[in-house]
């Protein structure tokens, strides 16, 4: 079967069926695979200055859409790097056809490293093992003299459910958070009057967004550095119909607010804050109690994964964990992929060394 690559240096360029081609699709697709979460990243929280989308295109004999590849190119350095920031999860090659994916890979690979003037370095960060296709394309880089550096980036920790309901999926968490738990919310509700409201969309939508936004700039987390990307892709969830917003209020204020996700009988626990002021209460652990009871019995999920990083509370609620790994490759057939990649080898070494 014969292929030929199509490159984009613009989302508004790109024709109309393949946007459709790498849209969004609850049971097929996963949201940070998909061309609404990439255009709304680089809208809203990616720096235009250094780098130009150029995204990638492999279509079959028929013209039809193989696979893509969303990337940032950055001119002046000749860096091909995956369209990731802070707010990813994860990146890969985005596959469309399953069944010719790995040859439509290896010609992609063939198109970008004959791409002029060359690529001196290719980098994908937050791939993850079990991704073959992406594996496949790095491996297909190493064919190509490029000297290929993988390294360890964050922990996944997600939860595997057999059947289990809330309750029995609770009572298998220690007796020190569920006693914790028991006495923060007794005592909430003593002093308190409080509310916990999930937000799917509609009316509440931008009042939701307005608690979530009010939490997060009064917890311990550093303010966003892209404040326009939470609010839009909290209404783009909402427009799939994906978006499980939870907010906990004492009286009229919001305190504690948690964004999750939730497609493919799969909940993504995207991000969570909380008001510091009303830590006493543990009103996270609360509205956690709230959100992992509705997502289990009512949305009936069998995995909830609580995205990357290796915070501690995420293993009280976790059973396992794996790990999200960075790649870079390094182009040995020029002078200055070849220096980068010497230089790697050295740092390698020394780290090696000193362990």
């Amino acid at each position: 079967m014969s292929f030929t690559v199509q490159v984009f240096s613009a989302f508004t360029v790109v024709p109309a069926d393949l946007r459709e081609s790498t849209s969004f699709e609850p049971s097929s697709c996963s949201l940070f695979y998909s061309w609404q979460w990439f255009e709304n990243l680089f809208n809203n929280a990616l720096v235009h200055e250094n780098e130009e989308p150029r995204i990638y295109f492999v279509l079959d004999s028929n013209q039809q859409p193989v696979v893509a590849l969303f990337c940032l190119a950055q001119p002046s350095s000749r860096t091909l790097r995956s369209m990731t920031n802070f707010y990813s999860l994860a990146y890969g090659v985005v596959v469309l056809q399953s069944h010719c994916a790995q040859q439509a890979i290896s010609s992609l690979v063939e198109y970008i490293t004959q791409e002029q003037p060359r690529w001196q370095k290719v980098e994908l960060l937050l791939t993850q093992d079990h991704d073959l296709e992406t594996t496949g394309f790095v491996t297909a880089l190493k064919a190509k003299q490029f000297s290929v550096n993988a390294f360890f980036q964050y922990e996944n920790w997600f939860l595997k459910l057999n059947g289990e309901d809330f309750t029995s999926y609770y009572q298998s968490l220690s007796s020190k958070l569920r006693n914790t738990i028991k006495r923060k919310e007794k005592k909430l509700a003593k002093e308190h009057s409080y509310d916990i409201k999930l937000i799917k969309g509609g009316e509440a939508l931008e009042q939701g967004i307005a608690g979530f936004v009010t939490v997060y700039n009064q917890s311990w987390k550093k303010p966003e550095p892209y404040p326009d990307f939470m609010p839009s892709f909290i209404r783009l969830c909402a427009d799939l119909g994906i978006l499980r917003l939870g907010v906990l209020t004492i009286g009229q204020q919001p305190v504690a607010a948690q964004l999750w996700i939730t497609f493919q009988s799969t909940s993504i626990i995207y991000k969570l804050a909380y008001d510091e002021n009303y830590k006493v209460y543990s009103v996270g652990s609360i509205l956690s109690h709230f959100m992992f009871k509705h997502s289990i019995d009512e949305d009936k999920v069998t995995l909830i994964d609580y995205g990357i990083g290796s915070e501690a509370y995420k293993r009280d609620w976790m059973r396992s964990v794996q790990n999200v790994q960075g790649v870079e490759a390094f182009n040995l057939r020029t002078v200055k992929g070849l220096g980068l990649a010497s230089k790697q080898k050295v740092i390698s070494f020394l780290k090696t060394a000193k362990s």
